[in-house]
């Protein structure tokens, strides 16, 4: 019953969380995540979301070591075709990944957090459940032995 209620508390606690990460907490959390990635990581990010470095601002930011460059984008399906895609200030259609990765990222953590709300409350009902059986049966356990005593007393005096 413990373990119960403690899984719970971490349950909702998480479910919470994700559900109150706003959108700039959620760029932020990107942001960061895209700085500290390798170029191979971005690089299949981008191929594998057809975008285009990290958001508009830095988009055309390929210059290694830069705060938030990315890999070329020739291998990605929007970019093909085109050598200037995403290396200058030169128009390339592709979206940012940012734009991408913003409507996954929100809804992933709202539906995270519905489920997490829902599983943690059906996790707590048996704790409830069981401590309405045992104050149940303490009740009914004490009427019995009042009733056990009424009966067995008019038997006890006469012996």
């Amino acid at each position: 019953m413990v373990i119960l209620f403690l899984l719970f508390l971490v349950q909702f606690a998480v479910a919470c969380a994700c559900l109150a990460v706003n959108k700039e907490q959620q760029n932020r959390l990107f942001k960061e995540a895209w700085h500290r990635a390798d170029d191979d990581l971005k690089g299949s990010a981008q191929r594998g979301m057809d975008c285009c470095g990290m958001d508009q601002e830095h988009q055309n930011s390929t210059t290694p070591g830069e705060e938030y460059s990315h890999p070329t984008c020739r291998d990605v399906a929007c970019c093909k075709g085109n050598t200037d895609c995403c290396t200058s200030t030169a128009e390339c259609g592709c979206t940012p990944c940012w734009d991408k990765v913003d409507i996954r990222m929100d809804s992933g953590l709202k539906i995270s957090g519905g489920v997490g709300l829902f599983f943690s409350f059906t996790e707590v009902m048996p704790v409830w459940g069981e401590r309405a059986v045992a104050t149940r049966e303490r009740a009914r356990g004490a009427s019995l032995a009042s009733n056990a005593d009424s009966l067995l007393s008019p038997l006890l005096d006469a012996g």
